[in-house]
């Protein structure tokens, strides 16, 4: 008797999930909901410009590398930068085998004659995400890093490339 009744119990049961699981189909359609491809291209975003960072930007005496493309969540992120002061940090086309790289530009740093003072250089990062919209259009967003840095002046007029004091 109580193995007909599971059974019966267990076929109810199973019957109310057919049914709700029916109706579901029924009410709101086959098509599932998507999820908003603008929050994940954003964190994605939100993420890549926060590890983009430099160590040593408060005593800087060398040139350096600058990402110039990144990949974060499936989606690619160029960056284009500019420099406030190109005579002390100039941003140039990082040479590979004679040819520009694809991954880098140069931070190319002339430091200041010892006889002046440091210079604070601001370098400003551009990125931009283009990604594909639930209704199938493109859309890009952006942001904007700004980095500061301290390039040390010269500590020697040797250094600093005045040959008379070298003849002195």
């Amino acid at each position: 008797m109580f193995k007909t009744l599971r059974k019966g119990f267990l076929a109810v049961v199973l019957a109310v999930v057919a049914l709700f699981t029916l109706a579901s189909c029924v009410i709101g359609g086959t098509q599932q909901p998507t999820e908003d491809p603008t929050n994940k291209a954003q964190a994605a975003l939100n993420e890549f410009t926060a590890n983009v960072t430099f160590a040593n930007a408060e005593a800087v005496t060398t040139s350096f590398n600058l990402p110039i493309a990144g990949k974060k969540g499936g989606f690619n992120i160029p960056i284009s930068w500019t420099s406030s002061n190109e005579e002390v940090i100039a941003v140039v086309d990082l040479m590979e085998n004679g040819a520009a790289s694809a991954y880098y530009k140069q931070a190319k740093v002339t430091r200041p004659a010892f006889d002046k003072e440091d210079a604070t250089v601001t370098l400003t990062a551009d990125f931009s995400l283009t990604y594909t919209k639930n209704d199938g259009t493109s859309a890009t967003l952006k942001a904007q890093k700004t980095y500061t840095f301290v390039v040390v002046k010269e500590t020697s007029e040797i250094a600093s490339g005045n040959l008379a004091a070298i003849k002195a």
